[in-house]
């Protein structure tokens, strides 16, 4: 985009506009990274990481995402009791 295109006062609102929303997005990635260690690491969420999760996602994205982790866990679970065949071109899971 030419140089004087970011000029204008609209152009810097727009770009500020975008890039806060990507710095948003980026922090909501980072949160739900940390959300799911922590889910993964004690099979619970501390209240101080659900409260930055539902301030950074909503309470409905929150939830989804403990929802899908959990229903993540269970399918792990029930396949390697199983010993479900691996689908094809699927490398192992190490142990």
């Amino acid at each position: 985009m030419p140089q004087a295109d970011y000029v204008e006062g609209r152009s810097w609102t727009l770009l500020h506009s975008h890039l806060t929303t990507l710095t948003r997005r980026a922090a909501s990635r980072r949160l739900d990274t940390l959300a799911v260690n922590e889910l993964h690491a004690s099979h619970d969420l501390s209240d101080q990481a659900w409260a930055a999760l539902t301030a950074a996602t909503g309470e409905d994205a929150a939830l989804d995402l403990a929802l899908l982790c959990g229903w993540y866990h269970a399918i792990s679970y029930a396949v390697r009791a199983l010993r479900l065949d691996l689908e094809r071109g699927t490398a192992p899971i190490p142990r």
